[in-house]
């Protein structure tokens, strides 16, 4: 189940059956200073009203909103707007700061994110509502249910319950203003008073010295970042383990080519051929496409089998890619470490009167695979880096927190050098580790 998208009739062929719940409008947020070139927009939206205004204006907005094509639409032929696609951004607190600075003049959103920046930066914002805009009937903010879901009536009646509406007769016309003025008064107030009462309390800190005030703030806002923390470190500690093994077949597929060139087994030497050319082929397109590519093609797939669609299948997800990866990054390594093996020891095996068998698997094999131990720490380094990339699927990573908590005070920095501490402090364990375990072997 999926909200706080508006209910077009796209989404609605796309997403599944919906349940409106909230009725909105747009408004456009400037700078405070720039206020009186927008206020002619407020009543009526028209080119003799847009012509008006002198300079050329860039308008931002979010690019999984409906505003992008609308906007694109009503300015492309209008010289005194310019849209930009390579200037959207999906984070609030960067889109104020590209305000705030003029890098963008204008941002569309729905009213009450718009308004609720205004509340808390008067002094920097400003917005007006577009009552009749360029967006038309804007449709109301939905729930979108699977079609297939056998209790798609059970949702509306817990929303209307909920709302207080389930004993409440209503007309078809009058459900949705009786459910959006519901939602506005029970829910939408109170979180933004809520907020409000937050910010407030930021406010009236006690003002401490720059170094200590970020030590405290520091302090208090770690614990935010534990699931991250935890979700990272698993994926990346059985991404490793789990690509090793896959990698260590990979290897020893690609290996035993060479053993049975050596004898009359030409029938198993072709099978393993085909499957080397298969795992090369498989690293070739490992390492041209983007983790981010991977992830999402990944999470898409997964989402097509009715039995992988559950709360963790973003884990998953990103779990399957980095073993893929990791052991295709191994895999060359390993590969690279046996090539490069000392010729004497392998005459000095047939001399002893190894077979192919066992100088291949004591000697070639073995030793490739011990000289390549030293880059499973520094995958296991890549891989917790990694994570960060799949907060594009929504996986709870050291990233998302940190940009779910710029949102709290729109701090850029803070959030962003927490998670910075937390990566270098891991690389240093985990390097220290490798270090000690290099010693011990060498004594």
């Amino acid at each position: 189940m999926i909200g706080a998208l508006n209910a077009n009739e796209q989404r609605q062929k796309e997403l599944g059956e919906v349940i409106p719940y909230f009725k909105v409008t747009a408004s456009i947020l400037i700078k405070k200073e720039n206020l009186k070139d927008y206020q002619k927009l407020k009543d009526e939206i028209n080119p003799q009203k847009i012509q008006e205004i002198s300079d050329k204006k860039k308008i931002i907005t979010f690019p999984s909103s409906l505003y992008v094509q609308k906007l694109k639409e009503y300015f492309e032929n209008n010289p005194k707007f310019q849209v930009d696609e390579n200037n959207f951004r999906d984070n609030l607190p960067a889109v104020l700061d590209l305000i705030k600075k003029g890098n963008t003049d204008a941002f569309v959103n729905d009213t009450p994110v718009i308004q609720n920046i205004v509340n808390n930066f008067p002094n920097d914002f400003a917005s007006v509502e577009l009552n009749n805009n360029v967006f038309g009937d804007l449709k109301p903010f939905g729930l979108f249910v699977n079609s297939s879901y056998p209790n798609k009536a059970k949702i509306k009646e817990a929303l209307l319950k909920v709302l207080d509406l389930n004993t409440k007769p209503l007309k078809s016309e009058d459900e949705i203003d009786a459910i959006s003025d519901a939602y506005k008064d029970i829910f939408l107030n109170k979180a933004i008073k809520n907020y409000q009462q937050i910010q407030q309390k930021l406010k009236n800190q006690k003002p401490f010295p720059g170094f200590i005030k970020l030590t405290k703030k520091i302090w208090s806002t770690l614990p935010t970042y534990k699931k991250g923390f935890i979700t990272s470190f698993i994926i990346s500690i059985d991404s490793v383990i789990l690509g090793f093994l896959l990698a260590l077949i990979f290897v020893k597929t690609k290996t035993l080519i060479k053993h049975y060139q050596k004898t009359n087994q030409k029938n198993l030497m072709r099978v393993y051929r085909t499957f080397s050319f298969f795992i090369n082929k498989t690293i070739s397109f490992l390492n041209a496409i983007p983790l981010t590519i991977q992830a999402l093609l990944v999470f898409n797939l997964f989402n097509l089998f009715q039995i992988l669609r559950n709360n963790t299948m973003n884990f998953y997800a990103a779990l399957f890619v980095l073993v893929l990866n990791t052991a295709a990054n191994l895999v060359k390594i390993m590969m690279h470490n046996i090539k490069i093996l000392s010729q004497g020891q392998i005459e000095a095996g047939y001399a002893l009167g190894m077979s192919h068998k066992q100088v291949f698997h004591y000697i070639i094999f073995e030793q490739g695979i011990k000289r390549s131990y030293p880059s499973v720490g520094q995958q296991f380094i890549n891989n917790i880096k990694n994570t960060s990339l799949f907060q594009i699927i929504g996986l709870s990573s050291l990233l998302l927190q940190a940009q779910r908590n710029t949102t709290l005070d729109f701090d850029l920095w803070t959030p962003y050098i927490i998670v910075c501490a937390i990566y270098l402090i891991i690389v240093f364990i985990t390097n220290f580790i490798l270090d000690k375990i290099k010693k011990t072997k060498q004594n």
